[in-house]
């Protein structure tokens, strides 16, 4: 990647020449409109002064600056600027022999595409343009240098996959920007006056790692630490950082090769170990939080059998510590809230029957460390209480479910506790980020996965379809309805044979004016009618989970003026707006959770963790779901008293 840009001339800079000079706002009000609208005067002052007179134009001592805070826009429009100010130099050059553009000049352009995340195509023009003008026309003032390769190498890292496209067009964009990028860096060995460093390699391998060509990247490193100990590890530009090789294990965990988590740990372990024999010397090679997070990663998308639990292994290692036989040096990493997050992922894409449970702990262990250390950033957010949902709604039986074919044994209860445990996990991990306002609030895909553990874990009775009407009204109030959510529930409603009279593109703005679809679906968001993702009158307010009034499930749903409204049963009650059968909280219709962290349990981390609970099987005669169609028993048929939770928990020391 190119230097950093350094801020807007300040007034103490001023040439002792230009008394008049115009000064540029202060780096402290760099990305003020004041410093936005100093750029455009000066850029304009520039465009428009004659040809011939812009040598002892007052902003001539000023230009590099003035490039780099276009730069610092990292913008089309700022790389398009700089890219007019270039043009206008080159005029003046043309026609003043005194004039002289520099490298300097051109790499703060190349710098300006870079930065603005298109411009790979544009910056390797420009830097062609140096070549020409070095090795055509002998102007050695332009001769390319390494900072300029490095800008340009930059610049295809950078290039954003085109989410319009199909998976196919994008590899190949980012194949095609990987194989450039490689040839640039040939180029570099074998140019006289250039040669490659650090920045150059981590740049190029930031292209094989977007093209998802873990093996090149990882020979590309040997290449790298081949050359270093070629020069007997004297030439420092070329040794392999911290950076380096956890970009290599970004690239693996990208890959979805088989082995890929094998040989990203391999990595990690080798990192970890040359750091701790060093006695903590080698501070270049000290893995950091991403490169944990990156092999988390790796192992999360693995899909292996043991995969969660490798991942937290590696979670537990971060925050214990770790020391390397006789070394002095203890090795530990504080956890992020990414670390986290890999680690809940890997265990809501295992096949364990008790995922959901296992991937609760790892959310009350990162709440309590946020708790206990206020470190913000390994602060729950509503992704990680997402990601318990999702363990809970794809959860699996217990394997002894399927391994006897005897109907008559108690297998389907098993089943049913097995359900009900997982359950009741989803509608505890709702509504904690539902009753929290520091982690909270739930947004569109908490509700839509939650709909699915409704759908995956409970019967098709009454109760379902009061619950999923529930939620999907809290949603309309919290303007958190996205496409995959009013799918989800016109799918729930239809299996209970009551029809959605209205569309995707028919609901109001209100409905989905917090949703922010981009980060789940790309560019742009949903293109349906009435999404209007960019809404300025966001809901300030966040509805609470309270139970509405009385509804039959034989309702209709239909809408009328830009509201829901539901027809009202006979003896029912209704209140304008979405309504269905009264119930408790739904803290109460399901046990919260299926652990607790009893006093003096072993510990394995460093601040606690939450110990698993099994719940205990349920008497037949207690039943977690209701099949009578009786409204006024409906809620105590439903609840299940906490005093009864409790009994039936039995704490595992």
């Amino acid at each position: 990647m190119s230097r950093q840009a350094s801020p807007s001339p300040s007034p103490t800079r001023r040439s002792n020449h230009h008394h008049n000079h115009e000064a540029s706002p202060s780096s402290s009000q760099s990305s003020s409109p004041k410093q936005t609208k100093w750029l455009e005067r000066t850029t304009q002052t520039i465009l428009n002064t004659p040809v011939g007179q812009l040598r002892n134009h007052p902003t001539s001592s000023n230009l590099r600056p003035i490039l780099k805070s276009w730069a610092q826009k990292c913008s089309k429009h700022g790389a398009k600027m700089a890219t007019r100010i270039l043009h206008r130099l080159l005029e003046e050059e043309d026609y003043d022999a005194n004039f002289l553009v520099s490298t300097a000049i051109y790499c703060s352009v190349i710098d300006a595409h870079a930065k603005s995340g298109r411009g790979a195509m544009e910056a390797e023009g420009i830097l062609n343009l140096m070549l020409q003008k070095y090795s055509s026309e002998g102007k050695v003032h332009a001769r390319p240098n390494t900072v300029a390769f490095n800008a340009t190498l930059d610049a295809w890292s950078k290039m954003p996959l085109d989410n319009n496209s199909n998976s196919n067009s994008n590899n190949t964009s980012s194949i095609s920007a990987a194989e450039r990028a490689e040839e640039l860096l040939n180029w570099m060995h074998f140019c006289p006056y250039v040669e490659p460093d650090t920045i150059s390699y981590n740049a190029v391998l930031v292209c094989l790692t977007r093209a998802g060509q873990a093996s090149r990247a990882e020979a590309l490193h040997n290449v790298m630490e081949k050359l270093y100990e070629q020069s007997n590890k004297t030439n420092v530009n070329l040794r392999p950082n911290t950076h380096t090789l956890t970009t290599v294990c970004n690239a693996w965990a990208r890959s979805g090769a088989s082995g890929a988590a094998q040989r990203a740990e391999a990595i990690l372990e080798r990192m970890e170990r040359d750091y701790l024999m060093s006695q903590g010397q080698c501070e270049h090679l000290k893995p950091n939080v991403k490169t944990y997070t990156c092999v988390m990663d790796a192992w999360a998308k693995s899909m292996e059998e043991d995969a969660p639990q490798r991942a937290e292994a590696i979670l537990n290692r971060m925050a214990e510590g770790i020391r390397y036989f006789h070394s002095n040096v203890v090795l530990q990493v504080e956890p992020n809230v990414q670390s986290y997050a890999a680690v809940l992922d890997a265990w809501a894409k295992s096949k364990y029957w008790d995922k959901a449970s296992r991937a609760r702990n790892i959310l009350m262990r990162m709440k309590q460390r946020y708790e206990l250390t206020g470190n913000e950033a390994c602060r729950p957010n509503v992704f990680c209480y997402t990601a318990v949902i999702n363990a809970a709604a794809f959860t699996a039986v217990s394997s002894s479910n399927t391994n006897n074919n005897n109907s008559n044994d108690g297998t389907d209860n098993i089943v049913h506790a097995d359900k009900e445990a997982a359950l009741g996990i989803a509608f505890a991990t709702l509504d904690d980020l539902q009753n929290s306002d520091e982690y909270g609030p739930p947004n569109h895909v908490t509700y839509t996965t939650f709909l699915k553990a409704c759908a995956n874990l409970m019967p098709k009775t009454e109760r379902q379809r009061s619950i999923v009407q529930h939620v999907f009204t809290v949603a309309c109030e919290n303007g958190q309805v996205s496409r995959n959510l009013f799918h989800q529930y016109k799918r729930l409603m239809g299996d209970h044979h009551v029809p959605v009279h209205y569309s995707i593109g028919d609901i109001p703005s209100s409905w989905c004016c917090n949703v922010k679809e981009r980060q789940y679906y790309g560019r742009g968001g949903p293109s349906k009618k009435g999404h209007n993702n960019t809404s300025k009158h966001h809901h300030q307010h966040h509805a609470r989970m309270s139970m509405p009034p009385t509804m039959s499930s034989s309702s209709n749903c239909v809408l009328h003026n830009g509201h829901a409204h539901v027809a009202a049963p006979a003896g029912g009650v209704t209140n304008g707006a979405l309504s269905m059968v009264r119930m408790p909280p739904v803290s109460t219709i399901i046990h919260p959770a299926v652990m607790v962290t009893p006093p003096g349990s072993p510990d394995h981390s460093i601040i606690g963790s939450v110990v698993p609970v099994q719940c205990r099987r349920r008497p037949a005669a207690v039943s977690m779901e209701s099949e009578s169609s009786s409204d006024s028993g409906a809620s105590n048929s439903m609840m299940w008293e906490w005093g009864h939770v409790r009994d039936n928990l039995h704490v595992h020391g």
